[in-house]
């Protein structure tokens, strides 16, 4: 009986151990950090990055040096002396309408807002801006808008949870298309597809302005004032096909000054600036939707697509 509750309590032990590792440990920088292309100073710096960066840890080398990757995919070496651990926690937001960034700092692209009361893991917590969880997903937020006691929603931003559903609507609207966006949260959240009046759509969560559908195969949020239940007039009823993808290499032009970074995301350094009107050559889409791999005068690299057209 004692070999078995033994042997037990071995198997726990095991358990909780590997639960414990696979849980994900977050460091932030401590202060602005070279980041270097392998663990030797006589490596390629392939840029710096700021203060209040989240990362995590793949492989501390040695003594000195630590293999990570930042949140925005790029994966290197940096000193390991700069490298704080932080435990989660949890936080409530302050305020409506709280910007959640691509990084941590006002120039980065705002993923989606959080309102009062929306409570988030807190994940980094820099000296100006933390890594957060919200259940929009993943993001930097000022510190200051975050409170480590509970705070009550304000009136205007409390909302009605989704609602799951399945049934056939219409898109409908003046005549412009409409809309296929990747998350709920209107201008902040980028339109990866649009569809004309009379597309026929699976609606499959109701929200108060948004509802989650699935178009030709597609899954995205459209605002619930362009869906209907009923087909409009003249409509067949039939679904719109998803717009084809687009051709590469293709012609763009630089709708106004840009950055052109040798690497993909707003953590990289711009390697110079070009200017309004310029042809670029775009190669393929980037990793994340909001970049493209271009090619200007010769020199190749990434740009965010918002300056293409």
């Amino acid at each position: 009986m004692k070999k078995r509750f033994v042997a037990l309590l071995l198997v726990l032990v095991l358990v909780l151990s590997a639960a414990a590792a696979t849980a994900e440990t977050y460091y932030r920088i401590r202060k602005k950090v070279n980041f270097w292309q392998f663990p030797s100073y006589e490596s390629k710096i392939m840029d710096t990055y700021r203060t209040d960066w989240a990362l995590t840890v793949n492989k501390f080398i040695n003594k000195t040096w630590a293999n990570i990757t930042f949140t925005n995919g790029k994966n290197g070496y940096v000193e390991r002396s700069y490298l704080v651990r932080v435990s989660a926690s949890s936080a409530w937001v302050k305020k409506d309408k709280i910007k959640v960034r691509r990084g941590p700092d006002y120039v980065f692209n705002t993923l989606f807002t959080v309102n009062k009361g929306d409570k988030v893991t807190v994940l980094t917590n820099g000296a100006n801006y933390s890594y957060i969880k919200a259940s929009a997903g993943y993001g930097y937020i000022e510190n200051g808008a975050l409170s480590k006691t509970k705070v009550s929603p304000s009136s205007s931003s409390s909302v009605t949870p989704p609602k799951d559903v399945n049934y056939t609507a219409w898109v409908i609207s003046n005549g412009g298309k409409v809309g296929l966006r990747r998350t709920a949260s209107g201008a902040n959240s980028a339109v990866f597809a649009k569809y004309a009046p009379g597309t026929k759509v699976t609606v499959l969560q109701e929200g108060r302005e948004f509802h989650y559908v699935s178009v030709a195969g597609s899954k995205g949020y459209m605002r619930s004032k362009y869906l209907s239940k009923y087909p409009p007039a003249g409509s067949s009823g039939s679904t719109t096909p998803a717009p084809a993808a687009p051709v590469y290499p293709r012609s763009a032009t630089a709708v106004k000054k840009a950055p052109f970074r040798n690497y993909e995301g707003a953590g990289w350094y711009v390697a110079f600036y070009i200017d309004a009107g310029t042809p670029v050559t775009i190669l393929a889409p980037g990793k994340d939707p909001y970049w493209v791999k271009v090619q200007v005068n010769g020199r190749t690299g990434y740009m965010e697509s918002k300056y293409l057209k």
